[in-house]
């Protein structure tokens, strides 16, 4: 199998991890917003890429003091570790998965502009 339909087998599998996550049928297609399911996809198609993205999700978060950017993070380096592998395809589904991941968190950015999101210091103060 050459590697471009490994790639695009790989990204395909992911995709339908993430979407399954997001709209499961049983939960009448309300389900959560993917992270953890991302991070497990980075960690699964490229470890490397999987502890950076998960770095890059902890570092934005505590800089940014608002865990939705740190979100954001993730599926740039699923778009990124797209980049590195063969073909188009990859680097189309994540693009698609990204914006995805924008529309499921307009709430948060709606939150922020309203000064009503929860910031992630805070939250870590609590416990």
């Amino acid at each position: 199998m050459p590697a471009d339909d490994v790639s695009l087998l790989l990204f395909s599998a992911s995709a339908a991890t993430v979407l399954g996550h997001n709209f499961p049928f049983y939960m009448q297609f309300n389900g959560g917003k993917g992270t953890a399911t991302v991070i497990g996809v980075l960690l699964a198609l490229d470890w490397r890429f999987g502890l950076i993205g998960f770095a890059l999700l902890v570092v934005v978060a505590l800089v940014t003091d608002f865990l939705v950017f740190g979100v954001l993070m993730l599926y740039v380096t699923l778009i990124a570790l797209a980049l590195w592998t063969e073909g188009y395809w990859p680097i189309v589904i994540a693009i698609i998965l990204f914006v995805l991941a924008v529309w499921k968190h307009v709430e948060n950015f709606q939150r922020i502009k309203e000064g009503s999101e929860k910031r992630v210091l805070a939250v870590l103060k609590k416990k």
